[in-house]
């Protein structure tokens, strides 16, 4: 009888799914080796199909919808039996796929599988595609294939678990959580051995002193006592020469220090969460000494403004009328302030110069109800105004969304546009981005502000596009339900070429995705750089011309004090030959 056939590790526990996922967490998608240690029964190769086909999150496990059925039956006539390539279309895991198509052909044809022949079937690639289970499944019979031993429901844990897992769940807990690291370990080792020595020498010389024999804990090898304690004393130490002043208290402290260091060190070991701790307890004091300083602050200007806005209040302080004491509305008296003001007009003189329009001083009951008047039309224009203006802002005002810089965006050189039609759009697109980042986001850039259409020429506009969406004669072409590929070499050969293209921009696209920040870092570290190259050109010009200032003013200093050097030269020329002639004529 031939003997039964394993797969290494058997069937996946629910332990080693929960261990899994914890590796995974901590070491990545990629160390598989380092994961595959955390479980003996299973290879690397075991523990990358298991996450990838059955615990990854990313794996679409919703009900199957009419349309991936369909798009299913396809691409199996065009790939037959090529499950990865059709779990790369259809966004699913292989075995996923493969469960489907025997479904759909077992539901077509109306068989109904019996369970003995459970396996014969299609099936994925292993037994890493199963749910975890708990406990061992039934005993395996000679010359059965254990490939997939699991197929049932999974079963609950054992309340015992062996003493294997156990172990492996151990070792698991102590290598994820990191508790000691390698130099604590050591140190413990150490101190284990050195503890070991003295109890086994303190129990020889129990047994020598009992056998009549004294035997001291120190060595007497001479040798040995003479050698240097590298671990006690420091190596080649020089001492200072004493000074005029007493520092006993200080070697006192410092000797206190020392003990308590190596005391802690011998029983703990060196850890730096201390020093960690004690620095982010100390930075976040700072924070919140500033954020008290900067709150304290903030109420004493809410303070002067709230008592502001009181004085303010007390000044023009509103009348709190009831519905009935409010003035109505007098449409009646309105052609009769016209008259008196149309009176009023044609009683003024003629004007001297024409220079200017004089305007009259009406009486105050009248400026009183003309401006109550105007002020209520005008509140109710302007609620109309803010309610409509909302419509008319920019779709990207709209819905909140962010306002890209206009220094970001390429020029209108560099954009390749088909026509006048293009260019006038992307201008006016370039405009708009300007207006609302302006408005919106820094009110010193430098752009022209874009106004708000009219209301009565939005609506027309509006009415004309759909007018012309109306007349356009759309042909729509039949309908693409019962169309099918045609099934040759050629068309195969095509489309696994754009399957493989797509692939390859899939690939270069999530690489990109994946690190965006270092795009973002380079260009903020660029903009940085010119920041600061701009800035000390700025200094360097300001040098420059204070540096060809100061060389004006000394030219012209150094020209005037020439020009009075040659005129006083000239001067004593001029004594010189006066003094020249007296002498001769003596």
């Amino acid at each position: 009888m031939a003997p039964p056939l394993y797969v290494k590790g058997g069937v996946w526990t629910n332990v080693e799914d929960e261990i899994l996922k914890a590796a995974v967490s901590k070491y990545g998608l990629y160390q598989w080796e380092r994961i595959a240690s955390l479980l003996p029964k299973k290879s690397a190769k075991q523990v990358k199909a298991r996450w990838v086909e059955y615990l990854s999150p990313t794996i679409n496990k919703t009900d199957w919808t009419q349309e991936e059925d369909e798009k299913l039956l396809s691409l199996h006539k065009i790939f037959p039996n090529q499950w990865r390539s059709i779990s790369n279309a259809m966004n699913r895991t292989a075995v996923q796929c493969v469960e489907r198509y025997q479904k759909l052909i077992d539901d077509v044809s109306g068989y109904q599988r019996k369970d003995d022949e459970e396996n014969l079937g299609l099936s994925g690639p292993g037994i890493e595609t199963l749910p975890a289970v708990g406990g061992s499944s039934g005993p395996i019979k000679a010359g059965e294939i254990n490939f997939n031993p699991e197929s049932k429901p999974a079963m609950p844990d054992d309340e015992e678990l062996p003493d294997e897992e156990r172990e492996m769940l151990a070792e698991a807990k102590a290598r994820l959580g990191n508790i000691q690291g390698k130099k604590a370990k050591r140190k413990a080792r150490e101190r284990m051995l050195e503890e070991s020595k003295r109890i086994a020498l303190l129990q020889k010389r129990r047994e020598m002193k009992a056998a009549g024999i004294n035997v001291k804990l120190t060595t007497r090898n001479k040798k040995k006592r003479k050698e240097f304690d590298y671990n006690a004393d420091i190596y080649q130490e020089i001492k200072p020469i004493e000074g005029p002043y007493d520092i006993t208290d200080e070697t006192r402290d410092n000797q206190l220090e020392q003990y308590k260091f190596t005391r802690e060190v011998s029983t703990k070991g060196i850890s730096m969460k201390e020093i960690d701790d004690r620095i982010a307890k100390e930075e976040s004091k700072r924070r919140k000494e500033r954020e008290k300083k900067f709150t304290s602050n903030k109420r004493v200007i809410e303070a002067e403004e709230e008592l502001v806005d009181q004085q303010d209040s007390t000044k023009r302080r509103k009348l709190n009328l009831s519905i009935s004491d409010l003035p109505k509305e007098q449409k009646k008296s309105r052609p009769e302030i016209a008259k008196l003001v149309k009176s009023l007009f044609e009683k003024l003189p003629a004007p001297k110069h024409q220079r200017g329009k004089v305007l009259p001083t009406f009486a105050s009951d009248v400026t009183n109800d003309i401006s109550h008047e105007r002020t209520e039309e005008t509140d109710s224009i302007q609620n109309i105004y803010d309610q409509g203006s909302e419509l008319y802002k920019s779709e990207v005002v709209q819905r909140s969304l962010p306002i890209p810089n206009p220094a970001n965006l390429r020029k209108l050189d560099e954009i390749d546009l088909m026509g006048t039609i293009e260019k006038g759009v992307v201008e006016e697109c370039y405009k708009l981005i300007k207006s609302d980042y302006k408005k919106y986001e820094d009110d010193m850039f430098d752009a022209p502000i874009v106004k708000q259409l009219d209301p009565e020429l939005y609506n027309k506009v509006i009415k004309e596009i759909d007018l012309e969406l109306k007349n356009i004669d759309r042909k729509v072409g039949g309908s693409n339900s019962a169309y099918e590929l045609p099934k040759n070499f050629e068309v195969a050969e095509s489309a696994i070429q754009t399957l493989h293209t797509l692939h390859k921009r899939n690939e270069v696209l999530s690489s990109q995705m994946i690190f965006p920040s270092n795009y973002e870092d380079q260009r903020q570290q660029k903009i940085q750089e010119f920041q600061s190259l701009v800035k000390e050109l700025r200094d360097v010009d300001l040098e420059l011309t204070i540096e060809m200032k100061k060389s004006e003013i000394e030219n012209h200093a150094i020209d005037k004090e020439m020009q009075n050097i040659v005129n006083k030269i000239a001067e004593l020329d001029k004594r010189m030959t006066g003094l020249s002639s007296s002498s001769t004529s003596t």
